[in-house]
């Protein structure tokens, strides 16, 4: 019998242990009533230290943008939306669901996705929704508070990740593509919108681009999809996933504030980066954040081929410059793996108050039968920090349910660590 998802949250201190003043141990979830599956793919904490998950929920067999905010002790917050959870449906949409969110100065709270647009083959386009504090939406965006944006010479695109810059512009990143037999050429996709939802024309001339990698040297396709974004001091857009179809690497960009490739970054605003190693097969960028210093930090994961294929975790961090910072495990990269589990990936990423980085993600044990909450905190040099779960590592699982992922992380005011994602009901 499969598992229906739920919205699954945990809350760690800072010496990693769960934190039992958050729904008493340290663990809930949370069911949308007329939904059969449920899935936060991306989380933040307002000014006001309430937690807002989204992703979504499939309600009458179509997923839908789905939202809820907690109290910070973990109980649903019942002055969003009356019962703390709402669903939002496109209506000439198929299926969409929310991927990434940010919190804006206004305490509203913008959400992107994709929506699978009927009258086009029902493919994916950019889908964007703004609420207001209460969850209500937020007309004075795009007049019904949703949007969609096509890029029209592609059939098939979606954000991954956003961000909100100094000017209250939302920027977006994900993929534009062209399926099987059509070339399979997949770029890198931004958009940038002002604050009512137009596209910002200043932005590439017309508000969006796509930024293409070097084939592939198996297959000679294209194939780059960006899977997270940061925003540094100077306004330049950090673009962070994966470059290959068969060798998978991690890929970055990045771009001047009008949207021009920073030459500055790489010599020519481009780069790709291999976990070197005659085991090591594959390896993507999941999440990028930029350190006190300037420093750009990568985290995904990298596949190990030594008698099975298995993930593990893997980091990187560069210069300003886009070279890899030789003072962070040696050589600017590393990879963890965790003997408990058999595979893991880095989904999300934090750095906290002493520069220390927090990763979460999920771990699969094929003893276990399934998956878990897996996270691992690095001291800024990239050794593991032995002060967090003794060894630098540590996984949760919610007991009744044998999959559980983690997709999103934040820190609080507290220096708490929060992880939301998925858990069977």
């Amino acid at each position: 019998m499969s598992e229906n998802n739920q919205f699954a949250l945990a809350r760690y201190n800072e010496d990693g242990s769960l934190d039992t003043t958050f729904s008493s141990d340290g663990k809930v979830k949370s069911n949308f009533s007329s939904s059969t599956d449920e899935v936060v793919n991306a989380m933040a904490i307002d000014s006001k230290g309430r937690i807002v998950a989204a992703g979504y929920a499939t309600v009458g067999g179509k997923q839908r943008f789905a939202l809820a905010r907690y109290k910070k002790d973990g109980s649903l917050d019942t002055s969003f939306s009356t019962s703390g959870k709402l669903t939002t449906d496109f209506t000439s949409s198929a299926n969409e669901a929310a991927t990434a969110l940010a919190i804006d100065s206004n305490h509203r709270i913008v959400v992107g996705g994709f929506a699978n647009i009927i009258g086009t083959g029902a493919t994916p386009q950019f889908a964007l929704a703004r609420y207001n504090e209460d969850g209500s939406l937020d007309t004075s965006f795009s007049t019904d508070g949703m949007l969609v944006t096509d890029f029209t010479s592609y059939t098939s695109e979606s954000i991954s990740a956003l961000a909100i810059d100094s000017q209250g512009r939302i920027v977006v990143a994900g993929y534009a593509g062209l399926p099987e037999g059509a070339g399979s050429s997949y770029k890198f996709a931004l958009a940038r919108y002002k604050d009512n939802g137009d596209l910002d024309n200043t932005f590439a001339g017309n508000g969006k681009l796509t930024t293409d990698f070097p084939a592939d040297p198996v297959d000679g396709k294209k194939f780059a999809q960006a899977n997270a974004i940061a925003i540094d001091s100077k306004g330049r857009i950090v673009v962070a996933g994966r470059s290959g179809s068969f060798g998978e690497s991690f890929a970055l960009a990045r771009y001047k504030e009008n949207g021009d490739l920073d030459s500055a970054f790489a010599g020519n605003g481009k780069l790709v980066t291999d976990f070197a190693g005659a085991n090591i097969t594959q390896s993507s960028v999941r999440s990028v954040t930029i350190d006190s210093k300037g420093r750009i930090v990568a985290a995904g994961y990298a596949v190990v081929n030594s008698g099975g294929f298995s993930g593990q975790f893997a980091l990187a961090r560069y210069h300003s410059d886009g070279s890899l910072d030789n003072t962070f495990a040696s050589n600017g990269k590393l990879i963890t793996d965790f003997t408990s589990t058999t595979s893991e990936s880095v989904n999300a990423m934090s750095i906290d108050k002493k520069d220390r980085i927090v990763v979460a993600g999920s771990g699969y044990s094929g003893a276990a039968g399934g998956y878990e909450f897996v996270l691992a905190r690095y001291k800024e040099n990239g050794d593991l920090d032995s002060s967090f779960s003794h060894d630098g590592k540590l996984g949760t699982d919610f007991t009744s349910s044998l999959n559980e992922e983690a997709n999103a992380i934040a820190i609080d005011s507290n220096s708490k660590i929060l992880v939301a994602g998925r858990a069977a009901a």
